[in-house]
Formats: C-alpha cells, sequence, structure tokens
C-alpha cells in the first residue's frame, strides 16, 4: 500500500539559498510533500533541507551531505 501511494507522491522543492566558498557548497530548501490515501485525502509534510556539496580534484561536484528535518503540519503552520 505504501508503495502505491508514493508512486503517486508529489514533491516540490523551494530553493531559499545557494552559496559556493572554494570547493564546499550548499543549498537550503523547503521540500512539500503531497501523497494521496486511498480515501481520496491528500497527507502533505513539509521539511527543511540542508545539501552540502564538494569540488572533487577534477572540478566536479559531489554530494556530500543532504539531511531533512521534519517541519510541523501545514496546518500548525499556518498553511
Amino acid at each position: 500500500m505504501v508503495c502505491q501511494m508514493a508512486g503517486s507522491m508529489k514533491r516540490t522543492i523551494d530553493i531559499q539559498e545557494v552559496d559556493t566558498s572554494g570547493n564546499m557548497g550548499y543549498m537550503r530548501s523547503k521540500v512539500v510533500t503531497e501523497v494521496p490515501t486511498p480515501d481520496h485525502q491528500v497527507i502533505t509534510t513539509l521539511y527543511k533541507d540542508i545539501t552540502i556539496w564538494k569540488r572533487d580534484a577534477q572540478g566536479r561536484w559531489l554530494l556530500a551531505v543532504d539531511i531533512a528535518n521534519r517541519d510541523p503540519s501545514p496546518q500548525a503552520a499556518g498553511i
């Protein structure tokens, strides 16, 4: 059941900030997931996300760290 619901999930990424310094870079974003349930409701979840990138010796940006923390429900946040 969970896999079926995930197949119709919608994810929206709102990039808040991107910056680099030397061989390190980061992106700060807010992520919203919307998962429809079998009873035609939608479960909405908000996350704060930080992604850290590191440039390798060939100049390619590689993912170093990606972490997301769940925000309060949209109803509790007044959305």
